[in-house]
């Protein structure tokens, strides 16, 4: 019996070994951080890197286009370089529009937090704007339509931080997530600006039966711009909506519009 199970590990391994493996690109979660980290960079050089460093400086600038070439071709699995190109280039562009958000984001960060004793720790030390950038740079892939990569975005941070904002959830500007342990906002919220929001906050969908008729359906809830939802407060529901400027205790659930 024994050699029977060694003879068919042995001949599995023997087909492994043989087998002709296609060069192919692969999603790399390091590499996604190593993207975000270096996209950082480019926003804040002088707080991340002990050297200044011009944002139009031509080697930095083609590293952050192959790290993100090569993760838009894994995607994408073909042949067709020009569409890759083109993708990565529309990417690029966008970075002058997702540093304009952040730099508002930031200032909101800095504004609402009596906490923060400077932007640098911000940039450096909270999850909550590590989560907003990286929320930011996934939506753009949304927008490219590259699901697959603004997912592992998404998944990176949430893996750092411990806040889970889907990348397809419209969020307005400026934006703030304080501590945010446990914050889940889910694939349909859409967020107005000025928007505060604290741990274990839920932006979920009202019931998961039928999932098929729920594709492409808002099932989750929208808050107005100045909505403020204090720490382990759940909402839940497409049609949910939070009115302006509306303050949500603690604790609460909510399944009705307020």
């Amino acid at each position: 019996m024994l050699k029977n199970k060694k003879a068919c590990v042995n001949r599995l391994i023997e087909g492994f070994l043989h087998k002709k493996i296609e060069k192919r690109y692969f999603v790399d979660i390091k590499c996604v951080e190593k993207t975000i980290y270096e996209i950082k960079s480019l926003f804040y050089p002088s707080i991340i890197k002990s050297r200044f460093i011009n944002c139009f400086e031509k080697t930095r600038m083609k590293k952050l286009y192959d790290l993100i070439f090569r993760q838009i071709r894994a995607c994408f699995q073909c042949n067709d370089i020009k569409i890759v190109k083109e993708k990565t280039k529309s990417f690029i562009y966008a970075l002058t529009e997702v540093k304009t958000s952040i730099e508002k984001d930031l200032s909101f960060f800095q504004a609402q937090d009596p906490a923060a004793k400077s932007k640098a720790e911000i940039v450096l030390c909270y999850p909550g704007f590590h989560a907003v950038l990286t929320y930011r740079l996934a939506h753009v892939f949304v927008k490219l339509q590259i699901q697959l990569l603004a997912r592992v975005f998404s998944e990176s941070a949430r893996s750092i931080t411990g806040i889970d904002i889907h990348p397809s959830a419209n969020i307005g500007v400026p934006f703030f997530i304080d501590h945010g342990a446990g914050v889940v906002i889910g694939e349909t919220a859409q967020i107005g600006s000025g928007v505060k929001i604290y741990h274990g906050i839920t932006l979920g969908a009202l019931s998961i039966k039928n999932v098929e008729t729920l594709r492409n359906v808002k099932r989750h809830p929208t808050l107005l711009d100045g909505v403020t939802v204090y720490s382990n407060a759940t909402i839940l529901g497409g049609e949910t909506v939070i009115s302006a400027n509306t303050t949500i205790k603690a604790n609460a659930f909510i399944t009705k519009s307020v």
